[in-house]
């Protein structure tokens, strides 16, 4: 479900230990990511079946058209090798339909080359370990 901009700082505390981990790797701040949040560049989706989960992403022009960039995905997956894979599935089900919904192109993220796992998903080089995906 997606978390309005307004609803961040009551949901900012579970959210923050979720995304720390992830936000330490980056160069943006926990309190650059909850600003940008709260002012609405970046969107928050929650996944919450068989798990907890959120996804940060922002819509932006990219050089293929508008753009889902995903910079954080952050969360607990129950179950072992194959019900985590469904779950993921689903959740990338849930954040390619909001891209789609918002006319996007394809979405694009990065961290753990995700395209050797997740279908329709390719590397899209550089040192970031970037993977995109056409929508």
């Amino acid at each position: 479900a997606e978390i309005a901009s307004g609803d961040i700082p009551a949901n900012w505390e579970w959210m923050r230990t979720l995304l720390a981990p992830a936000i330490a790797l980056d160069v943006r701040s926990e309190d650059d990511v909850r600003e940008m949040l709260e002012i609405g560049q970046f969107h928050a989706l929650r996944v919450c079946e068989g798990g907890d989960g959120v996804i940060v992403y922002e819509i932006a022009d990219g050089p293929r058209g508008l753009t889902m960039f995903i910079p954080y995905i952050a969360g607990k997956l129950e179950g072992g090798p194959k019900e985590r894979l469904r779950k993921m599935v689903q959740m990338e089900r849930a954040f390619a339909a909001v891209a789609k919904a918002a006319g996007c192109v394809e979405m694009k993220g990065g961290g753990r080359n995700w395209h050797h796992v997740l279908a329709g998903w390719v590397a899209d080089g550089g040192p970031d370990v970037s993977i995109r995906k056409a929508i």
